[in-house]
């Protein structure tokens, strides 16, 4: 399952859709309904009667398990590439884009990102700022990165020519 979107309404909720589907450039989301919407919720916010993720193991009384989100409606699973504040994500490289295109990882810790390319041209994964590049992946390869950076928010993209200009980029997040 991918993460396809996040987004937020108009009274706060915030949202996450997947899909257990296969992108190309060709894709067409209405061809390919297998997808699903997902309401992140508080625990003390659960509907009664909702299907909730388990909740990640953190010693009860610490603030580590105080500050761990307990839930998620309906039936969420973790969030595509390890979710936020993960030490290890994953992102697929397809013809002509990064799934999924923005990523959340913690500050000042390394972090490995798997990468690989599902597509039928050579990809990178590239971050001017960080000095981070994983020189050309070939297709049906996998590669990894580790990434140690500062809080804020930095571009990642191809830098295969012509692919950054076609949208090939992203958000890797810091906090």
């Amino acid at each position: 399952m991918s993460v396809t979107g996040s987004g937020q309404d108009e009274n706060g909720e915030l949202y996450v859709t997947s899909c257990s589907c296969k992108y190309s450039r060709d894709y067409n989301a209405l061809d390919n309904p297998g997808g699903a919407v997902w309401r992140i919720v508080s625990a003390d916010k659960v509907p009664q009667g909702a299907e909730v993720a388990p909740a990640p193991s953190a010693t009860a009384g610490t603030p580590e398990a105080a500050a761990t989100p307990q839930a998620a409606t309906p039936g969420a699973s973790p969030v595509a590439g390890g979710g936020q504040g993960s030490t290890q994500q994953s992102v697929d490289l397809v013809d002509i884009a990064f799934q999924p295109n923005e990523l959340t990882i913690p500050a000042g810790q390394d972090v490995t990102i798997t990468l690989t390319n599902k597509g039928k041209l050579p990809h990178t994964f590239t971050i001017d700022q960080l000095g981070v590049d994983s020189g050309p992946v070939q297709p049906g390869s996998t590669a990894t990165v580790t990434i140690n950076a500062q809080a804020g928010d930095y571009q990642f993209y191809c830098k295969t020519p012509g692919h950054k200009e076609a949208g090939m980029l992203g958000t890797l997040h810091v906090r």
